[in-house]
């Protein structure tokens, strides 16, 4: 519940602020279901690309908050950025573990709930221009849970930036690593 209310402030006080800093073009497909549980798949460029959904229409929006993002444990450690992200919707993952089920154990809880999950499957910032193929963790909560995939493709380029939501891949649409990469190279070239 408050990850809901802050998400929403978050959204409201900033939306207008961040359409005005950044030039910004957003591509959204028609006819997008949205039906929860989704999994929100994204290119991961920069520090900002979780605060970048807030250029997206409110109609989009308000369908996928509350919005919970598993992150690098690493950033938990510092008690300010806890603070910041924590309210947010994001949440500490291990980065090693004995099973899928033990490093997603708060997210397949998520998912159980039916939750919309923020997923960066390269599992790190990418370095402009390199090319990280997707890690598999995501593929194992879909097929579990029988998830939607959103694929979002986000380009930051100085004070512009570029949204392209591609086509929602059906919850009964089963993909396999071969098509967690295709994904992940639409993701960075289309």
């Amino acid at each position: 519940m408050i990850v809901t209310i802050v998400q929403y402030i978050y959204y409201f006080l900033s939306h207008i602020p961040s359409k005005i800093i950044f030039k910004s073009e957003i591509t959204i497909p028609k006819n997008l279901e949205l039906k929860k549980p989704i999994i929100i798949i994204s290119n991961h460029n920069s520090m900002l690309d979780p605060f970048l959904l807030t250029l997206l229409p409110f109609s989009i929006v308000r369908r996928l908050i509350p919005i919970y993002a598993p992150t690098s444990a690493r950033y938990h450690k510092n008690i300010f950025i806890t603070l910041l992200i924590r309210p947010m919707g994001s949440y500490p993952i291990k980065r090693w573990g004995w099973s899928f089920e033990d490093i997603f154990d708060k997210t397949l809880k998520d998912l159980e709930k039916g939750r919309t999950l923020l997923i960066f499957p390269e599992g790190r910032i990418a370095k402009r221009g390199e090319k990280i193929k997707a890690k598999s963790g995501f593929l194992f909560l879909a097929s579990k849970f029988n998830t939607s995939i959103l694929p979002i493709r986000l380009i930051k380029d100085k004070n512009k930036v570029s949204i392209k939501v591609l086509k929602e891949i059906n919850k009964n649409h089963k993909i396999n690593d071969k098509e967690a990469n295709k994904i992940m190279k639409k993701l960075y070239n289309s």
